[in-house]
C-alpha cells in the first residue's frame, strides 16, 4: 500500500474501477485505458462518488472532470 495524495492509503491499482470497467461499455474501457495512475485515481474516485451506472451514463463529464482535476 502507498499513501494517497489525501494522506490515507490505497491499494495499487485502483481495483474497484480496474474490475468494474470490464463491464463498461467499449469505450468508456477504452478511455479508462489510457488514463496515467494518477487520472486513475481521480476516476475511481468519481465512481465511488457518482455509482457504476452514473458513471457509465455521464462518462464524458467523467473524462473532462478527470482531465480538470488531473491539471488542476
Amino acid at each position: 500500500m502507498s499513501k494517497s495524495p489525501a494522506g490515507g492509503e490505497y491499494h495499487d491499482p485502483p481495483l474497484f474501477l480496474l474490475v468494474e470497467v470490464q463491464r463498461m461499455p467499449p469505450e468508456v474501457q477504452d478511455w479508462v485505458k489510457s488514463l496515467r495512475e494518477d487520472e486513475l485515481w481521480i476516476a475511481e474516485w468519481q465512481l465511488n462518488l457518482v455509482g457504476v451506472a452514473n458513471f457509465v451514463e455521464h462518462w464524458e463529464y467523467q473524462r473532462d472532470y478527470v482531465e480538470y482535476m488531473a491539471n488542476f
